[in-house]
C-alpha cells in the first residue's frame, strides 16, 4: 500500500515540467536525526533499510531536501538484491533533486547512471522493467544521455514486460530529446512487425502516431490487410488512431474506415461501442450509420451491465434526432432489451421506442407491447407496485403510438379493455385512449360501449368512472342502448335507498331497522316529506360494495353530480326519439329515483362527507332537466358538447400528424445529406463532437 501511495505522489510530483510539487505526508513521530538515518542505511539489515528509505522519501515529499543521502543510498541500498528496496530506490531517485543550484548534475549522478545502466542490463526482468519505467519520468538530459544505448536493446528482450516498458522509455526520451535517439521510431516499427503482446503493440502504435505518423499509417495499413484477430487493448488503440487520422485528414478516410468496420466483428463490448461512436463521429455514409446503429442496439440487447446499457441508450437517443429513419428499422431489436432490463431502463427504453414508431413498424410494436402487458403480470417484473407502474408505462406507450396510427386500434382495444378496472394510473390512461378511439373509429363504439356497461360495478377509480359516464352520454344514440345503460346503472346501485356501510364489529343496537326522512319540492311548489325504512343489518351483511355504489356511499358526490349530468343527457336524447313512449317514461322514472335517492342520502346526515352546495345544485339541475326534457335547446346543447370534444380531438390529431411529418422530413434530409456527401443545406444545425471533421467544397 505504501508503494502504491508513493507512486501516486510521484505522479503528482512529476506532473509539471517547471518545478516539483511537494506534498505534506503525515507520519508519526518527529523528524529523525540525519545521523540516525545515515547509520541505519549503513549498518541496518534489509528491513531496517527499507523503513529508513521510506522515512527519507516522506521527508523529501514534505519539502525537506534529502540530497545528502544520495551517496548513502547508492553505496548501501542500490547494490542490495531486494525488489522492494529496489522499488523504493527508484522512488527516491524520482523525487530527490539531481541538479545543483546552477542546473548542472550532481557528481553523484554519474555514479547513479552507472548503477542504472547495470539495472537496464540486469538478468531479472522485473529490475529491467522498473528501471525502464523510471526513465519515463526522468527529465534531465545528462542522466538520460549515457543510458540510451542500454535502453534500445531492451526492445528485443524475450519478456513482454520488459519490451512494453522499453517502448514507453523510448517514447519518453524521443519526445523530450529526439536527437538522443533519432532512430527510435524505426526501432519501434521494426519491433512491432513481429510483436505479439497486445499492450506492447498499443504503446508502440501510440508512439508512432505521436512522433512519426507516416510509420503509424504504414502499420495501420498492414494491420488492415492482414485480417488477423487482435486483442482488445490494441483494437481500441487502432480505432482511436484511425479516428484521429481521419479528423486530421478527412479526404483520406477511405483508407481508415475499413479498419474501423473490421473492428465491428470484435467480441469485446468496449471495442464495439468505441467503433460505433467513432463511426457516428467521422462517417456520413448510410452503411456506416446503419452499422453503428446495429452495433449499439446489439450492445443494448446483449450486454449484462445496466450502467453500460444506459450509456448505450443515451447514444441511441442522441442519434434519434439525426438518423430517425435508420433507428426505426431497429425498433424490434430495441424492444428485445426489455426482457433483461431494470425499472429505470425499461421506462427509458419504452419512451425511446415510442418515438421510433412509424407506419412500417407500428404493427410489430403493438404485438410486442401486448406480450409485455402479459409479462407485466408475472413476478419477473417485481412486486405489485412495480408491475402496476410498468403496465402504466406500456399502456401510455400504446396510447401514444396507436393514436398516431388509428388503423391498428381494433387489434389493441380488446386487450386494453381488460385494464379499465385495474387500480392505479394505468386505468385512466386506458379510458382516455378508449375515448379517443371511440370518436376516431365509430365502428368500435358498440364494442367499447358493451364492455364498459359490463364494467360499471367493477371500476375502482372515481376519475375513470366519471370519464366512462361522460363517454356513455356521448355514445348512447339509440333508445335500446339508453334503456340498457340506465338499467345497468340502476342494478349497480342496488339496493336502494343508499345507506352508509357499517363495518362488522359495530354496535348491535345500530343493526336494527331505522327511518330516513327527506323533504322534496314538487313541480307545483308543494312540499312532501318522504320517510324511508332502512334495514342497517342488511347493509352490514353486504360486504362486497364495489364500483359505483361503493363510491357514492363513501361520500363521492362529485361522481354523483357527474352521474346526474349523464342521466339528464340520456333522458334528453331519449325523449327526442319518435315512438317508444313507455320506454321513455320508464327511463325517466328510473333516473328520477336514482337522483332522488342520492340527494336523500346526501342530506340525511349519515354520510361520511356531507353533500356540498355545489354538487347539490348540480344534482337538482339535473333533476329539473330530467323532469322537463322536451326542449330543443337541451338537445342541441348535448350534441354541441360532444362536437366540441371531437373538434379538440381532431385538432390534436392534426398537430400530431404535422409533427410526425416534420420528424420524417428531418430524418430523410439527414440521410439525403449523407448520400450527397453532406454537400446540401442542412435543415437544422447539428452540434457534433469537437474532433468531428468538417468538409469544405469549392
Amino acid at each position: 500500500q505504501f508503494l502504491y501511495f508513493i507512486g501516486f505522489l510521484r505522479e503528482a510530483d512529476m506532473s509539471t515540467e517547471d518545478a516539483p510539487c511537494t506534498l505534506i505526508v503525515h507520519y508519526d513521530g518527529t523528524s529523525p536525526a540525519t545521523k540516525d538515518l545515515k547509520e541505519a542505511l549503513e549498518k541496518g539489515d534489509v528491513v531496517t533499510k527499507t523503513e529508513t528509505l521510506k522515512t527519507i522519501i516522506k521527508l523529501q515529499l514534505n519539502g525537506e531536501p534529502q540530497g545528502h543521502f544520495i551517496m548513502s543510498v547508492i553505496k548501501y541500498c542500490v547494490p542490495v538484491e531486494n525488489h522492494t528496496l529496489k522499488k523504493l530506490c527508484i522512488y527516491f531517485w524520482e523525487c530527490v533533486d539531481k541538479m545543483d543550484d546552477e542546473g548542472k548534475p550532481l557528481p553523484e549522478i554519474i555514479l547513479l547512471c552507472s548503477f542504472l545502466r547495470n539495472d537496464l542490463q540486469h538478468a531479472n526482468e522485473y529490475v529491467r522493467g522498473v528501471t525502464l519505467r523510471f526513465l519515463c519520468k526522468v527529465r534531465e538530459r545528462d542522466v538520460l544521455e549515457p543510458l540510451v544505448s542500454a535502453v534500445v536493446p531492451n526492445l528485443k528482450h524475450g519478456d513482454a514486460y520488459v519490451r512494453r516498458n522499453a517502448v514507453l522509455a523510448v517514447h519518453s526520451i524521443y519526445a523530450r530529446y529526439s536527437n538522443l535517439i533519432p532512430d527510435g521510431p524505426e526501432f519501434v516499427e521494426q519491433m512491432l512487425v513481429e510483436e505479439k503482446d497486445v499492450s506492447t503493440r498499443r504503446h508502440g502504435l501510440n508512439f508512432l502516431f505521436a512522433c512519426a505518423q507516416e510509420r503509424a499509417v504504414r502499420l495501420l495499413v498492414a494491420v488492415r490487410d492482414s485480417g488477423e484477430e487482435h486483442g482488445e487493448a490494441f483494437q481500441l488503440c487502432l480505432v482511436d488512431t484511425a479516428r484521429q487520422l481521419i479528423a486530421a485528414h478527412p479526404y483520406d478516410r477511405g483508407n481508415y474506415l475499413p479498419l474501423i468496420m473490421s473492428a465491428l466483428h470484435s467480441k469485446s463490448p468496449s471495442v464495439l461501442y468505441q467503433c460505433a461512436v467513432t463511426l457516428l463521429t467521422i462517417a456520413s455514409s448510410p452503411t456506416a450509420i446503419t452499422n453503428a446503429a446495429n452495433t449499439l442496439t446489439q450492445l443494448l440487447t446483449t450486454h449484462s451491465d445496466a450502467n453500460a446499457k444506459l450509456i448505450v441508450l443515451d447514444r441511441l437517443v442522441e442519434m434519434k434526432d439525426r438518423y430517425l429513419r435508420v433507428l426505426q428499422d431497429n425498433l424490434m431489436d430495441v424492444l428485445r432489451a426489455l426482457s433483461s432490463a431494470g425499472p429505470d431502463l425499461r421506462r427509458r427504453i419504452v419512451d425511446f421506442a415510442v418515438d421510433l414508431v412509424c407506419a412500417r413498424n407500428i404493427e410489430s410494436f403493438t404485438v410486442a407491447m401486448k406480450k409485455e402487458l402479459v409479462r407485466s403480470q408475472t413476478d419477473e417484473i417485481g412486486d405489485s407496485d412495480a408491475q402496476q407502474e410498468y403496465r402504466h408505462q406500456l399502456v401510455k406507450a400504446i396510447h401514444t403510438a396507436v393514436i398516431r396510427h388509428m388503423d391498428l386500434a381494433p387489434q389493441v382495444v380488446p386487450i386494453l379493455l381488460d385494464y379499465v378496472c385495474e387500480a392505479g394510473a394505468s386505468s385512466y390512461q386506458v379510458i382516455q385512449f378508449l375515448r379517443e378511439v371511440a370518436f376516431a373509429k365509430p365502428d368500435l363504439q358498440d364494442l367499447i360501449f358493451d364492455r364498459l356497461v359490463m364494467m360499471i360495478p367493477m371500476v375502482g377509480s372515481s376519475q375513470v368512472l366519471r370519464t366512462i359516464l361522460w363517454l356513455f352520454s356521448a355514445l348512447c344514440k339509440s333508445a335500446t342502448s339508453i334503456v340498457a345503460l340506465v338499467t345497468a346503472i340502476r342494478e349497480a346501485l342496488n339496493p336502494l335507498p343508499l345507506a352508509p356501510e357499517i363495518k362488522e364489529g359495530g354496535n348491535r343496537d345500530d343493526h336494527g331497522p331505522s327511518t330516513i326522512s327527506s323533504t322534496v319540492v314538487r313541480e307545483d311548489g308543494t312540499y312532501v316529506t318522504n320517510v324511508v325504512l332502512v334495514d342497517k343489518k342488511k347493509e352490514v351483511e353486504r360486504t362486497d360494495l364495489v364500483g359505483l355504489r361503493a363510491m357514492l356511499v363513501s361520500g363521492d358526490f362529485f361522481l354523483a353530480s357527474s352521474l346526474g349530468n349523464t342521466l339528464a343527457k340520456l333522458v334528453v336524447q331519449m325523449h327526442h326519439h319518435h315512438g317508444h313512449h313507455d320506454m321513455r317514461n320508464a327511463v325517466q322514472d328510473t333516473c328520477i329515483d336514482i337522483i332522488d335517492a342520492i340527494v336523500t342520502f346526501g342530506t340525511s346526515g349519515l354520510t361520511p362527507v356531507p353533500l356540498d352546495v355545489d354538487n347539490h345544485e348540480r344534482l337538482m339541475t339535473s333533476l329539473t332537466v330530467i323532469k322537463n326534457p322536451k326542449n330543443d335547446f337541451l338537445r342541441n346543447f348535448v350534441q354541441e358538447s360532444v362536437e366540441a370534444y371531437d373538434a379538440v380531438r381532431k385538432h390534436e390529431a392534426q398537430q400530431r400528424k404535422k409533427e410526425a411529418k416534420q420528424k420524417e422530413a428531418k430524418g430523410n434530409a439527414a440521410i439525403m445529406a449523407a448520400l450527397d456527401g453532406a454537400d446540401g443545406e442542412a435543415t437544422e444545425v447539428i452540434m457534433g463532437d469537437v474532433d468531428q471533421p468538417m468538409t469544405f467544397t469549392q
